[in-house]
């Protein structure tokens, strides 16, 4: 029974089973089905698109809950060209990120990254160093350890030549590793020498925590924001 339903209201009061997809899932009964298992959790079906009119991939949401002393179930969710970290080439990459860098592009592209990381493992870390998907000029892809500061990658090796590690003095004596350690993911904002011109600059960057086989790792990537 549909207790809420915003993009079409006049379907509030109806009974939306069953439900079959494309793929042949039982939208409702895999609902139920999830939620006997756990309270919460992602489901993936086709779906009508109401912006294209089309049945496309979905991805959502939900959890349990009680409404008015009855069993049922809150979510939302997100069509597969809307997901963040689709990943594809084309629309996430070095130079796009280059040319046009923003907050909402960088998150994207440090997601997707990760992403690969994960999938990958350590192996990841000389493609991101190299291939021109991950690194275009100024941007590139760095992995870093955030226990020990030591950096396990990065696309611009002269960024931290020296001491082969994140020193603290990019972040006025804060411990921008530590601080970010505790959670998914982080932003920071610096000063930074850029090795093309020995110019201390500011820079914006965005890391990822993942775990690659059961050790954490930072991986990350930024931009001049007056460039």
């Amino acid at each position: 029974m549909v207790l809420v339903y915003p993009p079409d209201p006049s379907l509030v009061g109806s009974n939306w089973g069953p439900l079959v997809d494309r793929f042949g899932t039982d939208f409702v009964a895999e609902v139920y089905r999830m939620m006997d298992v756990v309270d919460e959790g992602w489901f993936n079906y086709s779906f009508r698109n109401p912006a294209t009119g089309r049945h496309e991939p979905k991805a959502s949401y939900a959890r349990e809950m009680d409404w008015n002393g009855h069993r049922a179930v809150v979510g939302a969710g997100l069509y597969s060209g809307d997901l963040p970290g689709t990943c594809h080439p084309s629309e996430v990459n070095a130079t796009i990120l280059e040319e046009n860098p923003s907050d909402a592009r960088l998150r994207e592209f440090v997601h997707c990254a990760a992403i690969q990381v994960e999938s990958g493992g350590f192996f990841s870390g000389p493609v991101l160093s190299s291939d021109p998907r991950w690194l275009d000029r100024s941007t590139y892809v760095f992995g870093v350890d955030p226990v020990s500061g030591a950096v396990g990658f990065s696309g611009s090796p002269s960024s931290f030549a020296v001491s082969g590690r994140i020193p603290e003095v990019l972040f006025g004596g804060r411990n921008a590793l530590k601080a970010s350690e505790p959670f998914r993911y982080s932003y920071w904002y610096y000063n930074f020498t850029n090795p093309a011109t020995g110019e201390a600059e500011a820079k914006i960057s965005f890391v990822d925590r993942i775990l690659v086989n059961g050790r954490p790792l930072l991986v990350g990537s930024g931009y001049d924001p007056n460039r």
